[in-house]
């Protein structure tokens, strides 16, 4: 078994600190790693960067509660899902799911969101020209999708509202 390093420790100690929601658990911590009232910087720039990511990658949701509204959204899932990616864009996958429960237009929307900023990260697709077509053995052929294709299950009307939101058009939530 490999010892933990007195750095390691506090890494630790930091990231626990760091993704503690409960503010008398992370203030406990924070004595514990000894570093003062300065230490509350890294912690709020840890959720705004988050938060931030979040309101990026899901910009019509945002138009949609509201920014009061989608802060409180974007907290309460940053203290139930820390991230697990070493890059940020990664963050918040699942977040339409937290949103379902609150408002199913949002999580919609959301959902909308990431899979359109997903085509645009999604690998490149060999493409087919019409000449390439006509030598290909039509009863083995096998058609796949681009990878950029995402399947998405809408309950609510929210295509439509993610258009107009797109358009710019005026949308009365609720």
């Amino acid at each position: 078994m490999t010892a933990i390093t007195p750095l390691a420790a506090t890494q630790h100690a930091f990231c626990a600190w760091l993704t503690e929601p409960d503010e008398d658990r992370a203030s406990a911590l924070a004595r514990g790693l000894n570093l003062g009232p300065a230490l509350v910087v890294y912690q709020n720039n840890y959720r705004v960067a988050l938060i931030e990511a979040l309101r990026e990658t899901c910009s019509r949701a945002v138009l949609w509660l509201g920014n009061a509204a989608f802060e409180a959204a974007a907290a309460r899932y940053i203290d139930a899902c820390p991230p697990s990616s070493w890059t940020i864009d990664a963050y918040g996958a699942d977040f339409a799911d937290s949103l379902r429960s609150t408002d199913a237009v949002a999580a919609d929307l959301a959902a909308i969101d990431r899979a359109v900023g997903n085509a645009f990260v999604a690998a490149d697709a060999v493409t087919a020209d019409a000449d390439s077509l006509a030598d290909v053995d039509w009863e083995v052929a096998v058609i796949r999708h681009v990878p950029s294709l995402e399947a998405l299950e809408i309950a609510t009307n929210a295509d439509a509202i993610w258009l107009a939101l797109v358009a710019e058009e005026t949308v009365v939530p609720h």
